[in-house]
């Protein structure tokens, strides 16, 4: 009987060809359980899928029967799940040379939650030393520095580069907005904030590639994307405030300065409500104003909120 102590998570949409870049990365093992959720991509993709499917036997297919978005093909994923950790990865993505040897590492691991490194490259840069991971990095500096949690468990709000504990999430009952934008902002929020005991290994698990074309290339660009994101945003940062963790500049804040620019009505409504995430409104309007380049823009936000 195979004792499993990971379960990899990969939702996948019509790119099978950096599906199978993904799965070429993952290591087959008796211990880790990959499992692979398409959400119900075109018919034509259905053959390269299939294909894929005979190069990785050990590999589970899941085929949703309708569209519902990676949120929902993450928790369909975490149903199926039997390991002790969680993985998750995006499909386009790719994890380090490093990650056998990490598994290895943390097969006696107990804490809620693993945080590793993780570097981002352009898909047109064939080089893996151009890094967009900058704001990541800077933050996993200032935790060995420092051993200051907070940051870790608010600020790097994506779902991959570390491994959740399965009993842990179970318990808390988390699991991914089913919402075509920032699914996973209040899982990973929420599971960052009600995490007991936290590890952070320096070593790089996972390759973030930004395509031209993907949900996070062409941000807040698309119809209703700005409002679906900043609501999510706005029940995250709930809960952080819920549970103590304050910073000095709060991600809600660019949003908010979006909306002043693009969608006064949606500037005033999350405005009215802003002491429910910030101290208070003016503590929110500060922050907006701070975020502003050149004093005639933070003028105009501070006498418009006035009157908000």
């Amino acid at each position: 009987m195979k004792d499993i102590r990971y379960s990899l998570i990969i939702p996948h949409y019509n790119i099978p060809d950096l599906l199978e870049r993904c799965l070429r990365s993952v290591p087959e093992r008796n211990d880790l359980q990959t499992i692979v959720v398409d959400d119900h991509s075109p018919e034509n993709c259905k053959e390269a899928l299939h294909r894929i499917e005979n190069l990785f036997p050990h590999v589970s297919f899941v085929y949703c029967e309708t569209n519902g978005g990676a949120g929902k093909a993450r928790n369909i994923g975490m149903e199926k799940a039997e390991g002790r950790y969680l993985i998750f990865a995006d499909a386009d993505d790719y994890f380090s040379e490093e990650f056998p040897t990490i598994l290895d590492r943390c097969k006696g691991s107990t804490e809620d939650i693993i945080f590793f490194r993780y570097i981002g490259v352009l898909e047109s840069l064939s080089s893996k030393d151009f890094n967009q991971n900058i704001w990541g990095n800077e933050i996993m500096d200032r935790y060995f520095k420092t051993h200051i949690e907070d940051e870790l468990r608010c600020s790097l709000i994506q779902p991959w580069g570390r491994f959740y504990k399965r009993t842990f999430i179970q318990e808390n009952n988390l699991y991914f907005e089913e919402i075509p934008f920032s699914n996973d902002y209040y899982f990973v929020v929420s599971a960052g904030c009600k995490a007991g005991q936290i590890k952070v290994e320096d070593c790089v698990l996972y390759y973030y590639v930004r395509r031209d074309g993907s949900l996070t290339s062409s941000y807040n660009k698309k119809p209703n994307e700005l409002e679906i994101r900043a609501a999510a945003c706005f029940r995250g940062q709930k809960i952080m405030k819920q549970y103590g963790y304050k910073f000095h500049f709060m991600p809600m804040t660019s949003f908010l300065s979006t909306m002043f620019h693009t969608n006064k009505k949606l500037y005033r409504h999350y405005l009215k409500m802003a002491h429910e995430v910030y101290s208070s409104k003016w503590d929110a309007v500060k922050q907006v104003v701070w975020w502003e380049n050149g004093w005639l823009p933070k003028l105009k936000i501070l006498a418009y909120s006035i009157f908000c």
